[in-house]
């Protein structure tokens, strides 16, 4: 199994719904150059559990699980500077997306976002304009 290195890409993920655990597999394959270093979730329990099914298996260290009524937030918000995250994973009720979208790309991470992507074409814009402003990849689950 192939061990994390330097050049791993550190990824967050936003909530720990059943659509998320195929990508987060994929993430997490041994040979991959990706890591999951956190997954927050509103329940401890919940996010606990997601980290177990998911991870204990692919010889990658576990993620930490951020939860609590503001994990989101607290995950994109990074105050400890501990999981210097590359890019985060949004698999939230697509209701959710364009609040959790412009606050990843303005705390200076890319995003990967499932599908459907917005609400309307204009929430859509908004969000590609941000990533733009940014210097930022925004990428729907099409493509991953």
């Amino acid at each position: 199994m192939a061990s994390e290195t330097a050049t791993s890409y550190r990824l967050g993920v936003l909530g720990a719904a059943k659509i998320a655990k195929k990508n987060c597999r994929a993430a997490s394959h041994p040979s991959t150059s990706c890591s999951v270093v956190a997954v927050a979730s509103r329940s401890k329990e919940k996010g606990s559990d997601f980290v177990n099914e998911i991870f204990t298996s692919t010889g990658k260290t576990a993620p930490a699980v951020v939860s609590g009524e503001n994990a989101y937030l607290d995950l994109l918000a990074d105050s400890t500077g501990s999981l210097n995250l590359d890019a985060v994973y949004i698999p939230l009720p697509t209701k959710l997306h364009e609040k959790y979208v412009l606050e990843a790309l303005s705390s200076g991470h890319h995003v990967l976002l499932e599908k459907p992507v917005a609400v309307s074409a204009d929430s859509y814009r908004r969000m590609l304009n941000a990533a733009s402003a940014n210097g930022k990849f925004l990428q729907d689950g099409t493509m991953f």
